[in-house]
């Protein structure tokens, strides 16, 4: 799909990604696994796996950027390469639904990657579930936080290779899956076997996840 999209490089664009989000802008650049949309405002890092369709949108109202991207990445660009470049950066990323959360990427292991946001502290994010990866204008911070009110912490835990021995870490503890998006995101981890997640809800009774769907989780 990626090459037959080549020839609208520097054209307007509409996409359609998951959780029916639409993205209208100047498509930038085509990577291994995403696609660079400008959007008149910022630059969407867009991963392939999302993208439900494209349309090339005759309009010319929208000029192209003045001033590159803030993640420069010489050789092909990749979705691993973004978040790799991003690390420690300020961004703001869609894993759920329309729900944009702003922090910075603290660590990238196998296939997740740690997030730092002033609303969460730190949250666990399958790679494959995450959708867009915008950069913050240099010198710009999350709610206009100051440095000492948003500060840049590395992670100083051991941090496991994939997203399930990290999640299975925390058997026993409470944890949130997928910012908390349903009622029955919430529970004390118990197990987790054959890509199932079973975990106790507050008044006792037991759910079951499929480990697939976990987009992200953390512990409050």
């Amino acid at each position: 799909m990626l090459d037959l999209l080549k020839p609208l490089i520097g054209r307007k664009v509409l996409l359609e990604i998951s959780g029916n989000k639409r993205i209208i802008g100047i498509l930038i650049d085509i990577g291994a696994d995403l696609l660079v949309v400008f959007d008149g405002k910022d630059y969407n890092y867009i991963s392939n796996a999302h993208v439900h369709y494209c349309l090339s949108v005759d309009d010319d109202s929208m000029e192209l950027p003045e001033k590159p991207s803030e993640i420069e990445i010489e050789d092909e660009l990749s979705l691993r390469k973004v978040l790799s470049y991003a690390k420690g950066s300020f961004v703001e990323i869609l894993v759920n639904g329309n729900e944009y959360i702003h922090g910075y990427i603290s660590s990238l292991m196998n296939n997740y990657f740690t997030f730092y946001t002033p609303l969460y502290k730190n949250i666990f994010i399958s790679i494959h579930h995450l959708k867009i990866v915008r950069p913050y204008p240099l010198g710009k911070t999350p709610y206009s936080l100051t440095s000492q009110q948003l500060p840049l912490h590395p992670t100083t835990n051991s941090l496991a290779r994939t997203f399930e021995v990290q999640l299975n870490r925390y058997v026993d503890q409470l944890v949130v899956f997928n910012l908390g998006e349903k009622e029955i995101s919430v529970g004390k981890l118990e197990d987790i076997k054959n890509n199932i997640v079973k975990f106790k809800l507050a008044k006792g009774g037991q759910a079951f996840i499929n480990l697939q769907h976990i987009k992200s989780f953390y512990i409050p």
